[in-house]
């Protein structure tokens, strides 16, 4: 809701044979994610940079499906 200004968020756990996975997908303004990823790391806003890192550290993996006007879809996969 803060960024995607979106009226309509889905979010899924799915429990997979050896992992985790969550996703969270909006109908929201999406992003250009070469230039969000380009962007310097602020100390206080971890962002998509901090969503990875997070996911990497845990041994999954982190999706971000997503373009201007058409929304957003992330999906962390992490091994159970």
């Amino acid at each position: 809701k803060k960024h995607a200004d979106a009226d309509r968020v889905n979010i899924s756990l799915e429990k997979l044979q050896d992992a985790v996975s969550i996703t969270i997908e909006d109908n929201g303004k999406g992003f250009n994610l070469r230039k969000m990823e380009s962007l310097p790391l602020r100390k206080e806003k971890l962002g998509l940079m901090g969503m990875r890192e997070r996911t990497e550290f845990l041994g999954g993996n982190l999706s971000i499906i997503t373009q201007p006007g058409k929304g957003t879809k992330i999906i962390a996969t992490i091994p159970a």
